[in-house]
């Protein structure tokens, strides 16, 4: 007799008690272990107040927390990889400190997002079947090998320390995206992205509420909301990015647009990117979102086309003060804010002379975050950590090898737009080249949220619609015939 298939009832109830009681162990284990360091750390560290051992409770607690989700999420649990994928989320550009413009090296903040790259490459190679050839499959291969480039760099780099840190993200980054794609549907992906990005937003909003989270720029003639993220630019780009994910959910997955889970993150983004004032921001996702729609309607794009040039040519002719206008349009009321794009030229002329110096691999992946300090200065002595560009960035940091692989990316990317349009990574690809005239994109000073969007853009066609069946009824056992 040869059974087959066979799903003993007793087996199952003898493996769902196996895993009550561990989850009971687990608990158990963690708060002994919150105990026992609680116990070590305090006399150690000198801690006299109730407040400071509150703090340091509060932190140890975040760190078993994020191990427990670690080891689930390496287990490949959905809800694990969710909540996971929201923390990277939120913690990429979330800041809690000032440092000094080229200050380099590790501090709290920086252990904190390294330990959360070494989580992520960690779940990614255990949970991601095939991982090294996953990596390296389809057009997310070009970011990976742009990736291993910037983690090698650290060989030659101007700032070693930075640059390995970077690196190190940069792949995290890579192997995250490659693996809430495999485990993950859209809708869970795009509503994790969108709660994270909300918080984000909603803690700007709230220390601006309390006369906190400016930041000064325009020689420190204009002040701008930062928010967390420790820049104005970067607030925007994330305020930009979440209306984004609004757009996807609302066309692509059918979320009422009058949903509250639909008004509060719009709001929020709305609000955060006024406040902030990136205009490279709002233009690029007002072009994202006006490109692939004329992408889905050509007749419509060709007319809004030549409308633009015909206007185009009436105001060229029209007795209109260029002057004025273009003091109105700048932060500061000059009219050499606008010609100069906000000093960007300078910056760019800056940059290729130093890249023409070091044109194959650059000077190492992030290494602008001293190198243009040296070579730029502003006639008030300003200066900058990054090119606000994304071509030239990459360039000056990896040279022609670096920039290779991002445009090999790229023109995959754009021959996709043309042949088979996809609303996500349509909507990124877009967003990403209209970003990148005036702005690093994802390859700044340090990988930001932009990286992790553009990497989950790039392997976007290996996520599923819906969960598979099983995935639907909880894997319920069901009785099976018996084969004699």
């Amino acid at each position: 007799m040869k059974l087959k298939n066979f799903s003993s009832p007793v087996a199952i109830n003898l493996v769902r008690t196996q895993e009550g009681g561990l989850w009971k162990v687990l608990v158990v284990s963690i708060a002994f272990g919150l105990a026992v360091l609680l116990g070590m750390l305090v006399p150690i560290l000198g801690f006299n107040s109730a407040s400071s051992v509150l703090i340091l409770f509060l932190i140890l607690s975040l760190v078993i927390l994020l191990g427990t989700v670690t080891y689930f999420a390496i287990r490949s649990r959905t809800w694990a990889l969710i909540f996971f994928l929201a923390i990277s989320v939120f913690l990429i550009d979330a800041t809690i400190r000032q440092r000094e413009l080229t200050e380099q090296g590790f501090d709290m903040q920086s252990l904190i997002k390294f330990a959360i790259w070494c989580a992520a490459l960690l779940i990614a190679f255990f949970s991601t079947r095939k991982f090294s050839s996953n990596m390296l499959r389809g057009d997310i291969k070009w970011l990976t090998l742009f990736s291993l480039l910037g983690l090698a760099s650290t060989a030659y780099s101007l700032t070693p320390i930075y640059t390995f840190g970077a690196g190190i993200a940069a792949i995290s980054y890579c192997a995250l995206a490659i693996c809430v794609a495999e485990h993950l549907t859209k809708q869970q992906i795009l509503y994790s992205l969108l709660g994270a990005i909300s918080i984000v937003l909603a803690l700007s909003l709230a220390v601006f509420a309390f006369g906190d989270g400016m930041a000064a720029s325009e020689g420190d003639s204009t002040i701008r909301l930062a928010g967390i993220t420790g820049s104005a630019n970067s607030l925007g780009r994330t305020a930009s990015l979440a209306i984004l994910v609004i757009a996807v959910l609302v066309f692509g997955h059918r979320l009422p647009l009058y949903s509250w889970r639909c008004l509060v993150p719009l709001g929020l983004a709305l609000t955060c990117l006024l406040l902030s004032d990136s205009r490279t921001a709002t233009l690029a996702v007002i072009a994202a979102l006006g490109l692939y729609l004329l992408r889905l309607r050509p007749i419509l794009g060709f007319t809004v086309v030549i409308a633009g040039a015909v206007s185009g040519l009436l105001l060229l002719n029209l007795n209109i003060p260029w002057e004025q206008f273009g003091k109105s349009l700048a932060r500061t009321g000059r009219v050499s804010e606008m010609t100069t794009l906000t000093g960007r030229t300078e910056i760019w002329h800056a940059t290729w002379t130093a890249f023409l110096e070091q044109p194959l691999l650059g000077y190492g992946f992030a290494a602008t975050k001293v190198l243009l300090p040296e070579v730029y200065r502003s006639y008030w002595g300003f200066t900058v950590t990054q090119a606000h560009n994304f071509f030239l960035q990459t360039a000056v940091t990896t040279g022609l090898v670096g920039l290779a692989f991002v445009l090999m990316a790229l023109i995959r990317q754009g021959i996709a737009f043309i042949t088979r349009p996809q609303l996500f990574s349509g909507l990124i690809f877009i967003y990403l080249l209209v970003y990148g005239i005036t702005e690093p994109g994802p390859i700044g000073p340090a990988p930001n949220i932009l990286t992790l969007f553009w990497a989950l853009s790039l392997c976007w066609d290996r996520v599923r619609d819906a969960p598979v069946a099983k995935e639907i009824i909880g894997a319920i056992p069901k009785k099976r015939k018996v084969t004699v």
